[in-house]
């Protein structure tokens, strides 16, 4: 009836059949399977009375993102202000006019985690070209660490 042949195939088939199966069930465990995560230290929330932390003053501010946008109508004073900022230090940089031209304050939004140094460092070089600035935190991800629309001239 059964011949030694198909029986040895069959054999052979069923093996591998299981074979199969016992993989794809390991593979598909792996993929389902949590990966362990990497557990980061927050730093403590800084308040505004703690002295400079030595951290913050090494951050290198070559990588900073920053959009210079013109809120004055004055041309040019979006490039006068990267100027400003390169000589300072600062590299990265995206000019364009602001949407409402004849901006009052200046504004300065922010990431949170920007280091209080750094904004510091900005604002001291902003109060000397322009009368009043505003600093705020970013509501949401610009693609840029600082965004600066300028106002109106001292």
């Amino acid at each position: 009836m059964w011949d030694y042949n198909k029986l040895t195939a069959l054999g052979i088939l069923g093996l591998l059949s299981i074979f199969l199966i016992w993989v794809l069930i390991s593979k598909t465990k792996e993929i389902v399977k949590p990966q362990p995560t990497e557990v980061v230290q927050q730093p403590a929330v800084q308040t505004e009375t703690q002295t400079e932390n030595p951290e913050e003053s090494t951050i290198s501010k070559d990588i900073l993102k920053i959009q210079i946008l013109n809120g004055t109508g004055k041309v040019g004073l979006a490039a006068e202000l990267k100027g400003q900022l390169t000589s300072a230090g600062y590299q990265s940089f995206e000019v364009g006019n602001s949407e409402e031209p004849q901006k009052v304050d200046t504004e300065m939004r922010v990431k949170e985690n920007l280091p209080q140094i750094v904004r510091d460092d900005i604002v001291q070089l902003l109060e000397e070209t322009f009368e009043n600035i505003a600093i705020t935190f970013q509501s949401a991800d610009t693609g840029f660490d600082i965004v600066i629309v300028t106002g109106k001239l001292k």
